[in-house]
C-alpha cells in the first residue's frame, strides 16, 4: 500500500514540476519506444521469474540477496 502512495506522490511532484520547466519534446516517437520496450524487459522478468518459482509463494528474499536490509519497507544494500 506505501508503494502506491509512493508512486502517486512522485507522479504528483512530477505533474506539478512541468509547470515550472517547459520541456521540449523532440523526438515523440522515441519516448514511446522507450515505454514500450521497458513494459517488455521488466514483463518478460516477471515471466521468467513465474518460470523459475516453485511454487506460489516463492518471493525474493533474503535467500537471494543475504546483503540487503529491509529497512522502513526500502531494500538497502550494503557492502562492507
Amino acid at each position: 500500500m506505501g508503494v502506491c502512495y509512493e508512486g502517486s506522490y512522485a507522479g504528483f511532484c512530477l505533474t506539478v514540476s512541468i509547470f515550472f520547466s517547459h520541456p521540449q519534446i523532440h523526438h515523440i516517437a522515441y519516448i514511446i519506444l522507450f515505454v514500450l520496450l521497458t513494459s517488455i524487459v521488466f514483463s518478460l522478468g516477471g515471466f521468467m521469474n513465474a518460470l523459475f518459482a516453485r511454487n506460489l509463494m516463492m518471493w525474493p528474499s533474503s535467500d537471494v540477496c543475504p546483503d540487503a536490509v529491509d529497512l522502513f519497507g526500502r531494500r538497502f544494500l550494503f557492502h562492507p
